[in-house]
């Protein structure tokens, strides 16, 4: 068995122009010898996985295959329901639902996660709770791991110091994708990662679905710009749009795109 516990319109008119400055990346994306981070290995969410990781809460950021993280926000209306991920060949779904904190700044404060074979975990601020097979309930916390299984799902929840919820971790059978689910009580949010896209089909959709697909995204004419920022093309799909590389929340090193322009990568997709 797979251990869970070993651990997202085409504005430009024109592409960049080459810089008289030379760029930290080669023309593959890659970071040039001698130059730090290695973005194979510098995920903040790593770990094996087949097209790539991904974090959302609802700053967003994608890690795919061999490329450069990219990153972005993504701030629906209070009340609204996030398709996440969905992959119609196993019936896989992974929601959300917004709510507003007390600083009126909208967060995930729901997730619902329902398997292939039915088995629905309900996440919220609390922890976990468990839906979908009848009277089924889900096994005892094995007594080394911690983990339990309920239906096709294997997941361990662990709790903070003060005895509140703070992550969950999930996996989808014995050889399928891992994601965790973790909570802020002070900030009264969830946010989800994929930590491992493993049995995931290329015909996934969803907000962070559409990203773990081979090839969603490439960074291409890489330079830097008058502030001396590293900065890219990423293409995806019909769109092509500008970013710029620095820190992002909860990533050291990003190329950030703009969350106008990523409204245009997600309908080119």
């Amino acid at each position: 068995m797979k251990l869970l516990w070993s651990v997202f319109a085409f504005s430009l008119a024109q592409e960049y122009e080459d810089s008289s400055v030379e760029s930290d990346y080669d023309d593959l994306g890659n970071k040039k010898k001698g130059n730090k981070n290695n973005y194979s290995n510098n995920s903040p969410y790593g770990g094996s996985n087949t097209y790539g990781s991904a974090y959302g809460d609802p700053h967003f950021m994608i890690k795919n295959e061999d490329q450069p993280p990219i990153c972005f926000d993504f701030n629906p209306p209070s009340g609204a329901t996030l398709n996440l991920l969905i992959d119609p060949v196993s019936a896989l779904s992974v929601t959300a639902e917004t709510g507003e904190n007390e600083k009126g700044l909208n967060f995930m404060t729901k997730v619902h996660f329902m398997s292939p074979d039915g088995a629905r975990l309900l996440f919220d601020v609390d922890g976990v709770h468990l839906d979908g097979l009848g009277e089924e309930t889900a096994s005892d916390p094995h007594p080394i791991t911690g983990h339990q299984v309920y239906g096709d799902l294997i997941f361990a929840e662990k709790m903070s110091f003060d005895g509140n919820h703070d992550h969950t971790k999930i996996q989808v059978g014995e050889d399928g994708p891992e994601f965790i689910i973790k909570g802020n009580i002070t900030k009264k949010n969830l946010s989800v990662v994929v930590s491992d896209s493993t049995g995931i089909s290329p015909k996934c959709r969803g907000l962070i679905g559409q990203f773990m697909r081979p090839n969603s995204y490439r960074l291409r004419n890489f330079g830097v710009n008058e502030a001396g920022e590293n900065t890219a093309l990423v293409v995806s799909g019909g769109a092509r749009v500008p970013a710029v590389e620095g820190p992002y929340h909860h990533a050291d090193d990003c190329f950030v795109i703009a969350e106008d322009d990523i409204l245009h990568v997600m309908a080119n997709l």
